[in-house]
């Protein structure tokens, strides 16, 4: 107990610990801040690509300069978001092409169907 005592009475080791407990209470917020930002820019984006991708042929993708563009989002930042997001597919034909309706696109003839002469 008495070394307890010598050590808070030094006040450096006060100013230690204070400083390291502001530290991480500022990494704390600052993270929080990001996941926060992320958490946003990932709905605007899904958002976006619901309201302009519909789950018809040549409609179910959007390009990345498309999104970026749509969201007011940095390209890169963008891509990023995309690809981390598990509700949001690339286009399997057709590379930084992203939409919410599955990785792969239909075809013009599903929709319409064969045409018998």
């Amino acid at each position: 107990m008495e070394n307890l005592k010598t050590i808070f009475s030094n006040t450096w080791a006060i100013n230690i610990i204070s400083g390291l407990a502001i530290a991480l209470i500022l990494f704390l917020i600052s993270l929080l801040y990001k996941t926060i930002a992320n958490r946003t820019n990932e709905n605007k984006i899904f958002n976006w690509l619901k309201q302009n991708t519909e789950d018809k042929a040549g409609k179910q993708f959007k390009s990345i300069s498309d999104i970026s563009k749509g969201t007011g989002i940095r390209t890169s930042k963008a891509q990023v978001i995309c690809e981390l997001h598990n509700k949001i597919y690339q286009d399997k034909n057709e590379e930084g092409h992203w939409g919410i309706f599955g990785d792969e696109s239909k075809s013009v003839y599903e929709e319409r169907g064969l045409i018998e002469l």
